[in-house]
């Protein structure tokens, strides 16, 4: 997994397990910006039956440690969404999905960033891609397979296998006929972007993992950090080249492949 979450919209981001449970990685992501300082993520969908709500007794009729008392913006709020599991039906799906996408736009609304995951390993990112796939479609008027596709250029580890999509595409439905859909403004850019057809993409970190360097059909990596691991994939060739500005962490150091 990434070091830092991957932003989807300005204020909306995919993680992991480890990002909900990790204090110092929500403080880092704060994309809102006011006369008050920076906003960091205290709106989480939790997507499993399990992981459990790291800060979920934070918040509430307690005030964050971090925060005074009254400072809304840092107390933590949770939405717990198992929306991926098998022996959920189609009602029950089409619940978790419409409170997680009005608990989503709900914050978001509120200048309150948010993030969206599922337990540790790849069923836990599949399922946070699906409730972000959801969002988009929705919320953009897109089709189930475009949105799906916008969710995996900006972190690839969170693709949505066929199984899900199929099932998202009969809960969430087709867009209309009579609205327009929204364009790509205001995404964030995708993980990588193609240089040399064909040949060379550069890229953020998110990129480089494993499930992002197959879909690319990459064989080399170029990493200008001085501390992002390289994926663990049979035959890749890698070269580190520490640049100064490539910095370290999550999704902000370019890299070449």
């Amino acid at each position: 997994g990434q070091s830092l979450p991957s932003q989807v919209l300005p204020g909306l981001y995919l993680g992991s397990l480890h990002h909900a449970s990790e204090r110092h990685l929500l403080n880092e992501v704060a994309p809102y910006l006011s006369s008050d300082g920076a906003a960091p993520i205290r709106s989480i969908v939790n997507v499993s039956a399990e992981a459990p709500n790291a800060f979920e007794k934070v918040g509430g009729p307690t005030a964050d440690a971090d925060c005074a008392e009254d400072d809304e913006s840092l107390r933590f709020e949770y939405l717990r969404c198992d929306a991926c599991s098998s022996s959920i039906d189609e009602d029950g799906l089409l619940d978790c999905l419409d409170r997680a996408c009005s608990f989503i736009e709900g914050a978001l609304q509120r200048r309150r960033p948010v993030l969206v995951h599922g337990v540790a390993g790849r069923s836990g990112e599949e399922a946070a891609g699906a409730i972000l796939t959801a969002y988009l479609a929705r919320s953009r008027r897109w089709s189930v397979e475009r949105a799906a596709e916008a969710v995996r250029a900006r972190r690839p580890d969170a693709e949505v296998g066929p199984d899900l999509l199929s099932r998202l595409r009969a809960a969430v439905g087709q867009p209309s006929l009579k609205e327009e859909p929204l364009s790509d403004e205001g995404l964030a850019l995708p993980a990588a972007s193609e240089v040399i057809d064909g040949f060379l993409w550069l890229g953020t970190a998110d990129a480089a993992t494993a499930a992002g360097l197959q879909w690319l059909s990459v064989v080399c990596v170029v990493n200008v950090t001085v501390d992002v691991p390289f994926a663990d994939r049979p035959g890749l060739r890698t070269l580190r080249v520490p640049l100064p500005g490539g910095g370290g962490g999550g999704g902000g150091g370019a890299q070449a492949a």
